[in-house]
């Protein structure tokens, strides 16, 4: 997971349409995400909509690891591009 993590997130937009910080955001998968929240510098990257995994796990209702997420520097103001929304809209 670390691996693909830096390989794909070494932009703030990332080219991989799910990165796997996205995919343990979107899970609820929390023992994993904080794994790689505690290894990757940026955690706002954002997937092809513009949303981050903050914003994903807010969305899925995945309190803990929203907790995480924001415990470890998230920022929860950051807008997806549809609708502009940021994780506090989702929630």
């Amino acid at each position: 997971l670390l691996e693909m993590s830096f390989n794909c997130l070494e932009d703030v937009e990332s080219s991989v349409p799910v990165s796997p910080l996205h995919l343990a955001a979107y899970n609820g998968h929390c023992e994993a995400l904080k794994a790689l929240a505690e290894t990757l510098v940026n955690l706002d990257v954002r997937d092809q909509r513009g949303r981050t995994a903050l914003y994903l796990a807010t969305e899925r209702g995945a309190t803990a690891c929203v907790q995480v997420l924001t415990s470890h520097g998230a920022s929860a103001l950051l807008k997806e591009r549809k609708r502009k929304w940021t994780p506090l809209h989702a929630a």
